[in-house]
Protein backbone atom coordinates (compact mmCIF):
# COMPACT_ATOMS: atom_id res chain seq x y z
CA UNK A 1 0.00 0.00 0.00
CA UNK A 2 0.95 3.51 -0.50
CA UNK A 3 0.99 4.07 3.18
CA UNK A 4 3.71 1.55 3.93
CA UNK A 5 5.67 2.46 0.98
CA UNK A 6 5.94 5.86 2.94
CA UNK A 7 6.91 3.89 6.11
CA UNK A 8 5.19 6.95 7.79
CA UNK A 9 7.96 9.65 6.80
CA UNK A 10 7.87 13.36 4.77
CA UNK A 11 7.93 13.07 1.50
CA UNK A 12 8.58 15.46 -1.05
CA UNK A 13 5.54 15.81 -4.02
CA UNK A 14 6.60 16.25 -7.27
CA UNK A 15 3.31 16.79 -9.84
CA UNK A 16 3.60 16.34 -13.38
CA UNK A 17 0.82 15.90 -16.12
CA UNK A 18 2.12 14.10 -18.75
CA UNK A 19 5.55 12.93 -20.68
CA UNK A 20 7.13 16.26 -21.35
CA UNK A 21 6.20 16.88 -17.41
CA UNK A 22 7.49 13.82 -16.46
CA UNK A 23 10.97 14.29 -18.60
CA UNK A 24 11.16 17.89 -16.88
CA UNK A 25 10.32 15.60 -13.53
CA UNK A 26 12.25 13.33 -13.54
CA UNK A 27 15.76 15.66 -13.98
CA UNK A 28 14.28 17.77 -10.95
CA UNK A 29 14.05 14.23 -9.32
CA UNK A 30 18.17 13.49 -9.99
CA UNK A 31 19.07 16.78 -8.98
CA UNK A 32 17.21 16.35 -5.72
CA UNK A 33 18.46 13.01 -5.00
CA UNK A 34 22.10 13.75 -5.86
CA UNK A 35 21.63 16.43 -2.92
CA UNK A 36 19.45 14.55 -0.59
CA UNK A 37 20.33 10.78 -1.68
CA UNK A 38 17.43 9.74 1.16
CA UNK A 39 15.13 12.13 0.47
CA UNK A 40 11.53 10.46 0.10
CA UNK A 41 9.42 11.73 -3.11
CA UNK A 42 6.55 10.97 -4.11
CA UNK A 43 5.61 11.58 -7.56
CA UNK A 44 2.11 11.90 -9.71
CA UNK A 45 1.09 12.00 -13.08
CA UNK A 46 -2.50 12.67 -14.28
CA UNK A 47 -2.14 11.24 -17.94
CA UNK A 48 -1.39 7.12 -18.60
CA UNK A 49 1.52 7.75 -20.98
CA UNK A 50 3.05 9.84 -18.68
CA UNK A 51 2.40 7.24 -15.77
CA UNK A 52 3.72 4.58 -17.76
CA UNK A 53 7.05 6.41 -18.56
CA UNK A 54 7.47 7.37 -14.84
CA UNK A 55 6.82 4.39 -13.74
CA UNK A 56 9.41 2.69 -16.58
CA UNK A 57 12.09 5.51 -15.98
CA UNK A 58 11.84 5.70 -11.96
CA UNK A 59 11.09 2.82 -10.71
CA UNK A 60 13.18 2.49 -7.21
CA UNK A 61 13.92 5.40 -7.02
CA UNK A 62 10.62 7.14 -5.75
CA UNK A 63 6.74 6.25 -5.47
CA UNK A 64 4.91 7.25 -8.88
CA UNK A 65 0.95 7.49 -8.14
CA UNK A 66 -2.21 8.61 -10.37
CA UNK A 67 -3.03 12.49 -9.57
CA UNK A 68 -5.90 12.79 -6.80
CA UNK A 69 -8.63 14.55 -8.23
CA UNK A 70 -9.02 17.74 -7.00
CA UNK A 71 -12.01 17.09 -4.59
CA UNK A 72 -11.35 18.06 -0.84
CA UNK A 73 -11.89 14.68 0.65
CA UNK A 74 -9.60 13.21 -1.90
CA UNK A 75 -6.56 15.64 -1.85
CA UNK A 76 -7.54 15.82 2.34
CA UNK A 77 -6.69 11.79 2.44
CA UNK A 78 -3.83 12.42 0.33
CA UNK A 79 -2.32 15.00 2.31
CA UNK A 80 -2.58 13.09 5.32
CA UNK A 81 -0.92 9.98 3.78
CA UNK A 82 1.84 11.28 2.00
CA UNK A 83 2.79 14.13 4.62
CA UNK A 84 4.66 16.27 2.20
CA UNK A 85 7.27 18.77 3.36
CA UNK A 86 6.45 20.51 -0.08
CA UNK A 87 4.50 20.61 -3.18
CA UNK A 88 6.08 21.26 -6.76
CA UNK A 89 4.02 21.36 -9.80
CA UNK A 90 5.74 21.10 -13.35
CA UNK A 91 4.34 23.96 -15.47
CA UNK A 92 1.04 25.48 -14.54
CA UNK A 93 -1.25 23.14 -13.16
CA UNK A 94 -3.63 25.19 -10.92
CA UNK A 95 -6.05 23.18 -8.39
CA UNK A 96 -7.95 24.86 -6.25
CA UNK A 97 -9.05 22.10 -3.17
CA UNK A 98 -5.46 20.85 -3.72
CA UNK A 99 -3.83 24.67 -3.13
CA UNK A 100 -6.35 25.46 -0.18
CA UNK A 101 -5.48 22.69 1.59
CA UNK A 102 -1.54 22.38 0.72
CA UNK A 103 -1.62 25.62 2.50
CA UNK A 104 -3.96 24.80 5.45
CA UNK A 105 -1.21 22.20 6.08
CA UNK A 106 1.60 25.20 5.93
CA UNK A 107 2.84 22.84 3.22
CA UNK A 108 4.90 25.39 0.55
CA UNK A 109 3.62 24.91 -3.01
CA UNK A 110 6.14 25.76 -5.67
CA UNK A 111 5.41 26.05 -9.66
CA UNK A 112 8.47 25.14 -11.97
CA UNK A 113 8.38 25.62 -15.11
CA UNK A 114 5.62 27.38 -15.32
CA UNK A 115 3.89 28.82 -18.76
CA UNK A 116 0.85 29.93 -19.17
CA UNK A 117 -0.69 29.48 -23.35
CA UNK A 118 -2.99 31.60 -25.36
CA UNK A 119 -5.33 28.89 -25.05
CA UNK A 120 -4.83 28.78 -21.10
CA UNK A 121 -4.86 32.35 -21.06
CA UNK A 122 -8.23 32.47 -22.20
CA UNK A 123 -9.69 29.82 -20.01
CA UNK A 124 -8.26 30.84 -16.99
CA UNK A 125 -9.84 34.52 -17.48
CA UNK A 126 -12.92 32.84 -17.35
CA UNK A 127 -12.68 31.63 -13.82
CA UNK A 128 -10.49 34.36 -12.73
CA UNK A 129 -12.21 34.77 -9.75
CA UNK A 130 -11.82 31.53 -8.25
CA UNK A 131 -8.30 31.11 -9.28
CA UNK A 132 -7.19 34.33 -6.71
CA UNK A 133 -7.12 32.05 -3.53
CA UNK A 134 -5.58 29.39 -5.16
CA UNK A 135 -2.82 31.67 -6.68
CA UNK A 136 -2.33 33.49 -3.10
CA UNK A 137 -1.50 30.16 -1.26
CA UNK A 138 1.32 29.37 -4.11
CA UNK A 139 4.71 29.92 -2.61
CA UNK A 140 6.72 30.68 -5.36
CA UNK A 141 6.31 30.60 -9.39
CA UNK A 142 9.03 30.24 -11.22
CA UNK A 143 8.12 30.89 -14.73
CA UNK A 144 9.47 30.77 -18.43
CA UNK A 145 9.21 33.91 -19.85
CA UNK A 146 8.84 37.57 -18.85
CA UNK A 147 5.15 37.20 -20.86
CA UNK A 148 4.39 33.90 -18.74
CA UNK A 149 5.18 36.12 -16.06
CA UNK A 150 2.86 39.18 -16.87
CA UNK A 151 -0.08 36.00 -17.49
CA UNK A 152 0.22 34.82 -13.87
CA UNK A 153 0.11 38.10 -12.79
CA UNK A 154 -2.48 39.59 -14.59
CA UNK A 155 -4.19 36.13 -13.62
CA UNK A 156 -4.24 37.25 -9.78
CA UNK A 157 -0.30 36.15 -8.23
CA UNK A 158 1.50 38.71 -6.10
CA UNK A 159 4.31 39.92 -8.30
CA UNK A 160 7.00 39.52 -5.62
CA UNK A 161 6.29 35.61 -5.58
CA UNK A 162 6.79 35.27 -9.77
CA UNK A 163 10.52 34.94 -11.12
CA UNK A 164 11.91 34.31 -15.04
CA UNK A 165 13.71 31.13 -14.67
CA UNK A 166 13.90 29.91 -18.06
CA UNK A 167 12.54 27.07 -20.06
CA UNK A 168 14.08 23.72 -18.02
CA UNK A 169 12.94 21.73 -20.86
CA UNK A 170 15.75 23.16 -22.81
CA UNK A 171 17.92 24.79 -20.57
CA UNK A 172 18.52 21.51 -18.55
CA UNK A 173 19.57 19.64 -22.23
Amino acid sequence: SVKSQMADCCALWVHAVSVGEVMVAMSLIDKIKQQWPNQNIVLTVTTKTGYQLATEKLKGKVLVLPSPLDFRSTVQEFIRTIKPKVYISIETEIWPNLFTHLKKNSIPILIVNGRISDVSLGRYQLVKGLLKPALGAVWCFCMQSKLDQERIIELGAEASKVEVCGNVKFDDM
